[in-house]
């Protein structure tokens, strides 16, 4: 009996377990499809965040091309002296920026407009007299680069300590002979909330922060669409670190809690990344697990089975016993046990083997005289 419970019992077991086996499978291969689809979701997110801000700078660049050209941007360089120069530059760069706001770059609003001489020193800049003589190529490379090879070029220019957070795009300028560079026209682009909100709606529409790093710290620049908490916000530095690391586009699972995040260096020092919210992801039980409860149940089953079937099957024994006893000739054996499911039936079977012996069933003693008497109405 003991064993026939045991294979009824797991024998259900393994059906539910069977059954749990195909509806996880099934929702392992849903989570793991969804996973694979925002792990593609954040990588396109990033590329076209990528592809709108080159195309942007290339329309930069083509504007700037065509205005640099002008007499009056050539006037600047031709200036007598240095402050008649700086004057002319920031006069100019005024002039510019208001003819780029006004043109189909609007939507971009550039705020820096800056005039450098072939020594990479600045001239002059729009709006004020801030930078004038500043060695912004030594403190920017490409932009050294642009004028050693009189290629058009940009950047990003991020310094702390100027308060600098631009896109830059730059056109060298060379005299008329073309054998000798004037200097540079520099044009830049604020990198800030707005500017990633515009880049999100036009391209995936997801989260997109901007990172500076440095071997210290890590700092956002801008940010759209993602709100961190603390813990999140410390994880941000392990982000920045591993991804200039890499040199190349990660997609990652685990470094920021709650997010799916895709991030690229985009140059040394700064990182853009996305980020999709991996919340509504559901996290199955592995298939191992699930029958290692099954196999847990099935111990389990085998154990209650045969205390169960003690219970049962012992008391069911010793009636057996006994009524061959009684069949062997010993009629006055009677059973005294005592059982919450079987105990009727013990009883019937005591009355039964008196009923075929002949024997009756105590009674209560008679009554005496005394009592009798006592028991008689006043």
């Amino acid at each position: 009996m003991r064993w026939k419970l045991v294979l009824i019992f797991s024998g259900i077991l393994v059906l539910l377990g069977a059954l749990a086996h195909v509806v996880m499978a099934a929702r392992l291969h849903d989570s793991r499809e969804r996973a694979s689809e925002a792990r593609a979701q954040v990588r396109r997110a990033l590329h076209t965040a990528r592809l709108q801000w080159q195309s942007d700078a290339v329309a930069r660049e083509r504007w700037l091309e065509g205005v640099v050209g002008a007499a009056s941007v050539r006037a600047v360089f031709d200036a007598g002296t240095p402050s008649a120069r700086a004057e002319a530059a920031t006069a100019e760069a005024n002039r510019l920026i208001d003819v780029c706001t006004r043109s189909e770059l609007g939507p971009q609003s550039p705020s820096l407009l800056v005039f450098v001489d072939a020594d990479g020193l600045v001239i002059g800049r729009n709006n004020v007299a801030l930078m004038r003589g500043d060695p912004v190529a030594q403190l920017y490379p490409s932009l050294e680069e642009a004028l050693v090879g009189g290629k058009t070029g940009g950047g990003i220019w991020v310094d702390t300590k100027r308060q600098e957070q631009l896109f830059v795009t730059y056109v060298p300028i060379a005299d008329l002979t073309g054998e000798r560079s004037l200097g540079a026209v520099v044009l830049g682009v604020p990198i800030n909330d707005e500017a990633l909100a515009r880049t999100s709606e036009l391209t995936s529409g997801g989260a997109l922060v901007v990172l500076a790093h440095d071997a210290s710290t890590t700092s956002v620049l801008a940010r759209h669409g993602a709100v961190f908490e603390g813990a999140q916000l410390s994880a941000l530095d392990d982000l920045a670190s591993r991804t200039e690391q890499a040199g190349a586009v990660l997609v990652l699972d685990d470094a920021v809690s709650g997010y799916r995040v895709a991030a690229e260096t985009l140059q040394k020092g700064v990182v853009l990344t996305t980020f999709v919210s991996a919340a509504d992801e559901v996290a199955a039980l592995p298939l191992t697990g699930l029958w290692g409860i099954v196999l847990l149940g099935i111990v389990m089953v085998t154990v209650a089975a045969f205390l169960l079937g003690d219970y049962i099957s012992r008391p069911i024994e010793e009636l057996e016993d006994g009524l061959l006893q009684v069949m062997n000739g010993d009629t006055e054996l009677r059973f005294d046990l005592e059982h919450d499911v079987l105990g009727g039936l013990v009883s019937r079977i005591n009355s039964m083997l008196d009923s075929l012996t002949g024997v009756q069933q105590s009674s209560p003693p008679p009554l005496l005289e005394e009592e009798i008497v006592a028991d008689r109405p006043a």
